[in-house]
């Protein structure tokens, strides 16, 4: 059965002067075809923005954990997740960006290029 995967980054997000994006917010919408579920789980839905908090230093709020569904674990295979960080008032950061997140008790968002 598949479980969900703790999103984490161990470098902070930054903006361009490489200051932290204190409190940000990523926003992750899913994106593939209609009729996506996780066996054992069941349906998920398509572009339903499921957001996840920084803490003062621009690092994923670890407590609570903040968990997501890995692509890998998805059917039918190819689907990927829009992600943006937005700062503390709203405001467009980074991104939209396609992101894969692959299955494990944690996924490190500073494993991508993008991350500063």
């Amino acid at each position: 059965m598949a479980t969900l995967t703790q999103i984490i980054n161990s470098k902070p997000f930054c903006n361009l002067v490489g200051t932290p994006v204190a409190y940000g917010v990523l926003t992750f919408s899913l994106r593939g075809q209609s009729g996506l579920y996780v066996p054992g789980s069941g349906y998920i839905c398509n572009g339903i923005a499921v957001q996840i908090s920084l803490d003062v230093n621009g690092k994923v709020v670890i407590s609570p954990a903040q968990y997501l569904w890995a692509n890998d674990s998805i059917q039918p295979a190819g689907s990927t997740y829009t992600m943006k960080l937005a700062n503390q008032a709203g405001l467009l950061v980074f991104g939209p960006v396609n992101i894969e997140i692959i299955q494990g008790s944690t996924f490190d968002l500073s494993s991508y290029s993008y991350q500063t």
